[in-house]
């Protein structure tokens, strides 16, 4: 990422100094106030041009970083953002399917505790002796 950004303002750099240059270099000849001569001319125009690169690359450099710091930033709050709720979803499906085997649980022992009732009823009545009526007292 570094790298990228570093070719990146180095390559804006040099094609804003030869804009620049280019610029200075017309407009001398489109306004000369005595004979153009080329040689003074491009060694004023790239002079002129170092001069102004400096302050474009000093001003654009900060904002390019400042807009990239930015990014980064809030690309960062976002992903731990979204790890956030997908820890805060997992905690609640593993609450609801915790529910869930706790009702399915309860149910299925009461259905369980209901049968073993059954079953010790009717051993209970098989197991007591068959009550004939008894003869009353004195007969």
């Amino acid at each position: 990422m570094g790298a990228l950004l570093t070719n990146s303002l180095a390559s804006g750099a040099a094609n804003a100094f030869l804009t620049l240059r280019v610029g200075l270099v017309a407009d001398a000849y489109c306004a000369p106030q005595q004979q153009p001569e080329r040689t003074t001319i491009r060694t004023s125009a790239t002079r002129r041009a170092a001069q102004l690169l400096g302050r474009i690359v000093k001003d654009s450099g900060t904002q390019v970083s400042q807009a990239v710091y930015q990014r980064l930033k809030h690309s960062v709050v976002s992903t731990a953002q979204a790890a956030a709720d997908s820890v805060k979803q997992a905690g609640r499906s593993v609450g609801g399917a915790t529910q869930s085997a706790y009702q399915a649980t309860t149910q299925s022992l009461n259905q369980a505790v209901q049968q073993v009732k059954g079953s010790t009823s009717a051993a209970t009545q098989r197991l007591q002796p068959s009550r004939k009526p008894q003869d009353p007292p004195g007969q």
